[in-house]
Order: structure tokens, then C-alpha cells, then sequence
């Protein structure tokens, strides 16, 4: 709720938190301005101080918000592993972790949600998901070509397990059930194989 100590810029954070973690849950156009606010508790006022273009101003924040703070702690979680298995396997044990309810303000999921929605309301927004899927890709591969991948099965592995981690985890949150994750983490040490021998 908002309280006089809080300053602007936490009260602005805490409107982008809320609206991606709607957003995420309840998808773009289900979500309106007044549930963002009401769930936050902030009024409308200060909305239209923060975000003066409106939702979708704020749905681009947010998610670009979402973008670099997701590239920052995959990076880090990748970081102390030195065998691929164990990195990807270490990622997928974190998908876990956020698609099980209940989810919470500090870490929304499955922002793949909303990008669906996101993508077809204007090309800015369009472009924001593009980048969201790639820097994710891109963070796999620097991953690979730091363990000594070549570049095009670095490449090819990166967006191999992108996808497949984006599959598993949207049938994941449709079933209420990780059983798909889990699978794929299950065969994640024949996908490193197959793209080290074949790339």
C-alpha cells in the first residue's frame, strides 16, 4: 500500500512489478489499469504521472523492465557452472521454481504470457518480445562459447533449448503440473551431445 515515505521512483517500481505480474497471470487485455492500482494501492492519479502515454507505455516498461532484469540473473546463475548439463539443468530447476503458484511480485512468470498478447497490440511492443526471446537465446550461447562450443552449435544449442524450455514451461503452467520440465531436464544431456558432435 502507498505510504508518505515512499518515494516516486518506488512507487513507479512497484506499479511495473504489479502490471507484469498481472500481465503474466492474467494476460495484457484482461488486465486494466484499475486492477493494476487497486492491487498495488496507488491511485489513479500517480499512474497518469508515471506512465503519461498509459497501459501500453507501461506494458513496454515493464517489460523491458522484465528483459534486464531476467538477462542479469540468468547470467549469474550460469556463471559458477563449467559443464553445460549443469547449466542448462540449474536454469530449468529456476523455471521450476517460478512457475510453481503461488507466484509473487519479485518474481513474475511466465513472462512468455504476456509476450504472446504483447506482440500483436503494436510493433514496439513486438519488438520488445523479439529482444526478450533473444537475449535469453544469446545468454545460452555466451554460456556454450565460454565452455568451448563452436560458434554455429553454440548457436544451434542455444536456441534448440530456448525453445524447448519455452514449450515445457508454457505446458507446465497450462497443466498446473512441471512434469514437462522436469522431462526436458531429463534430456538435456543428450541435446548437449547431440549438438556438440553435430555442430
Amino acid at each position: 500500500m502507498e505510504t508518505r515515505t515512499e518515494k516516486p521512483t518506488e512507487k513507479r517500481n512497484r506499479i511495473l512489478r504489479t502490471a507484469l505480474l498481472l500481465f503474466s497471470m492474467q494476460g495484457y487485455h484482461a488486465t486494466g489499469i484499475n486492477d493494476i492500482l487497486k492491487q498495488c494501492g496507488i491511485p489513479k492519479g500517480s499512474f497518469y504521472n508515471f506512465f503519461p502515454e498509459g497501459k501500453e507505455q507501461l506494458a513496454l516498461e515493464a517489460m523491458e523492465t522484465s528483459i534486464d532484469f531476467r538477462e542479469t540473473s540468468i547470467r549469474e546463475l550460469l556463471a559458477p557452472f563449467q559443464d553445460p548439463v549443469d547449466a542448462f539443468q540449474a536454469r530449468i530447476d529456476s523455471v521450476m521454481e517460478r512457475v510453481t503458484p503461488p507466484y509473487n511480485l519479485e518474481q513474475p512468470s511466465p513472462y512468455f504470457m504476456m509476450a504472446h498478447e504483447l506482440s500483436a497490440v503494436n510493433d514496439t511492443l513486438r519488438d520488445s518480445c523479439i529482444r526478450a526471446y533473444e537475449v535469453r537465446k544469446n545468454i545460452y550461447r555466451d554460456k556454450l562459447l565460454e565452455l568451448g562450443y563452436e560458434t554455429e552449435a553454440a548457436e544451434k544449442t542455444a536456441a534448440t533449448f530456448q525453445m524447448m524450455l519455452n514449450g515445457a514451461t508454457e505446458m507446465s503452467v497450462i497443466r498446473k503440473d512441471i512434469g514437462y520440465l522436469a522431462l526436458l531436464r531429463e534430456q538435456i544431456p543428450m541435446l548437449v551431445l547431440m549438438y556438440k558432435k553435430v555442430g
